[in-house]
């Protein structure tokens, strides 16, 4: 596989895939640096492209971290189904990663919800399992979007507001239905 960052020249790499990085050294060999870019589950994206001017068919683009700063890096494979396959493989850790993080998401609100009971009694803490049930599956919706925003887009939404208003809604349109 041949790799560069966005804006230098293609350098061979040998490239391993680990659950939470994608590993090299610089220079090509083992005697070099070792370069790491962490994945992310909620930062990090990987589309089969690479630049304008990059052969589309064998390249790939994977966002991350190297030292703290957010990177790009352009792989370019020998072919469009290694290129496929690579996409695929860091598909399936930064899905991984996700999955830990929602999983983390879905244990605190369950701790929400029990201190709320705790606090406020059943009444309450029915209308708090919405906002919290909404707001999960917003941040899971969110979180496995595969859309890539343009320079002038922004995919950032005001989660907490959109929640409260979805719950708003969902708890207006029962609690009316009862009546």
């Amino acid at each position: 596989v041949l790799a560069r960052s966005i804006g230098s020249t293609w350098r061979p790499r040998y490239i391993v895939l680990r659950a939470q990085s994608l590993e090299w050294h610089h220079g090509g060999d083992e005697s070099g640096e070792l370069q790491v870019l962490l994945l992310d589950a909620r930062a990090s994206q990987v589309r089969a492209a690479g630049d304008a001017g990059d052969d589309a068919e064998r390249c790939l683009t994977v966002s991350g971290t190297v030292r703290g700063q957010p990177v790009c890096l352009v792989l370019r494979c020998s072919d469009a189904s290694e290129r496929d396959a690579w996409v695929r493989a860091v598909c399936r850790c930064i899905e991984s990663l996700k999955a830990i993080v929602f999983d983390a998401a879905v244990a605190q609100a369950e701790r929400n919800l029990e201190t709320i009971a705790r606090e406020h009694g059943a009444r309450v803490r029915r209308a708090a399992a919405v906002r919290e049930g909404v707001r999960l599956l917003m941040e899971r919706f969110f979180s496995s979007s595969a859309a890539v925003a343009s320079e002038t887009e922004s995919f950032e939404p005001d989660q907490a507001g959109l929640a409260d208003a979805l719950a708003s809604c969902l708890l207006t349109r029962q609690g009316g239905g009862r009546g």
